[in-house]
């Protein structure tokens, strides 16, 4: 047998076989500390036992069980602690990239140990190494050096350029290696690289796929600009607005956002469109709102016929319409009132007192108070006034109180009439 060849053995095996090795020695072990145990013979005595030696062996057997107790926890603590070690020297090997597990063994983990080292060596910018090489000192150094110290490339095919991958992540490589990262890209993911395809093949000529560097895509927007500004000078338009400079800007808009057009005798019909249309809903705007308050008249009319149907039922008809008159007397004798410069102050007093008692006579009625007649509460408080004890009534002088001004305001109201006539 050849020694120098090596055996391909995977890293589950190895431990498996590391797991059987430490049972099968701790089988070992415990055998031998039960032949050990089993040689020693305890020397009989010919003397009677007593008291004391019996709680002597009740002690000596306590102290033997929990010796095995002890000694089993051991042996498990060990047996765990040792699969632990296991588990994270594996963990450490499959990290490091020293070993991938392959297809067959891939199932086992619930990590996909590959996917984190294509993303590691794909996030370090070398592709060209080995998956599972790890990088060296000079080599991280060289990664990590700022834009700023980076030398400038002696010919176009060492410039750096950043392209976008197909999980659309930004990288940066060289100008020779792109195609070649491309290609690789297009390996790891060709499903997704085929919908891409798909779509550029549906795109204009002029249109560029989108994995493309940043510099190509700068050139590109440069050109479209240029050829936009060309259009307007061509054009002679002399108005510039928000479509002549958005250069496919990707933007959210509003609700109430119109896309115009960019050629100017378009825009003016797609405007003239628009007021046309904003006149419409504004006329029928109107027209919805004075039919819902024509609608709105007719049922309050409807519901004030009901009205006055009820009050004439309650024998309240009279009252009602006093009190309409008065409403409607109302703003005429407001436009009547004399100047108060002219009169002397005395008078002036009499016709405060007369507007007063003519406001507190018209005052309009509460809502809960419409369908109330009047009469039926006058003697209903009359009754209640008669049913209630003295004891609880107001003061007298109250009553005399109220008597005097309305004697007061009746001379005045007499003195009033008899000036006028």
């Amino acid at each position: 047998m050849d020694k120098k060849r090596k055996i391909a053995v995977n890293s589950s095996s190895l431990v498996g076989l590391k797991a059987e090795l430490l049972r099968k020695q701790e089988e070992f072990k415990r055998e031998k500390l039960g032949r050990a145990s089993s040689s020693i013979k305890p020397s009989l005595s010919s003397k009677p036992g007593s008291i004391w030696s019996k709680k002597k062996k009740q002690a000596k057997g306590h102290v033997e069980r929990d010796v095995e107790e002890l000694q089993k926890e051991r042996d498990e603590l060990d047996k765990s602690r040792s699969m632990l070690e296991a588990k994270a020297k594996l963990y450490e090997q499959m990290t490091s990239g020293n070993s991938i597990p392959d297809e067959e063994t891939n199932g086992l983990f619930l990590v996909d140990f590959e996917k984190k080292q294509l993303d590691k060596v794909m996030k370090s910018d070398s592709w060209g190494n080995k998956l599972g090489h790890q990088l060296s000192s000079d080599e991280e150094e060289d990664i990590l050096t700022p834009e700023s110290e980076i030398p400038a490339p002696e010919n176009p095919e060492e410039e750096w350029v950043d392209y976008t991958d197909t999980l659309g992540r930004s990288r940066r490589c060289m100008k020779k290696d792109l195609p070649r990262l491309i290609k690789l890209d297009k390996d790891l993911n060709p499903e997704k690289f085929k919908e891409e395809s798909v779509g550029d093949a549906r795109t204009d000529e002029g249109d560029m796929p989108e994995m493309m560097s940043s510099d190509m895509y700068r050139e590109r927007m440069r050109k479209k600009w240029e050829q936009e500004q060309e259009d307007l000078l061509n054009r002679g338009q002399s108005s510039i607005h928000y479509q002549n400079v958005r250069f496919d800007e990707v933007r959210t808009h509003g609700v109430g956002y119109f896309d115009f057009a960019k050629d100017e005798d378009t825009r003016d019909e797609q405007l003239k469109t628009l007021n046309y249309l904003r006149d419409e809903t504004v006329d029928k705007r109107s027209k919805r709102e004075e039919l819902k308050a024509k609608r709105k008249a007719a049922l309050e009319a409807r519901l004030e016929k009901v009205r006055q149907r009820k009050k004439i039922k309650m024998g309240d008809a009279g009252v009602m319409e006093e009190r309409d008159d008065k409403k409607q007397e109302r703003p005429v004798e407001e436009k009547k009132e004399p100047k108060e410069e002219k009169m002397d102050p005395n008078w002036q007093r009499t016709l405060r007192l007369v507007e007063a008692a003519k406001k507190e006579s018209s005052k309009e009625d509460r809502d809960w108070d419409v369908h109330k007649a009047p009469k039926a509460w006058v003697e209903q408080r009359a009754k209640i006034r008669d049913e209630r004890p003295t004891e609880f009534a107001p003061p007298t002088a109250i009553y005399h109180l109220m008597q005097r001004r309305k004697q007061e305001n009746s001379t005045n109201l007499g003195e009033v009439k008899t000036h006028h006539l």
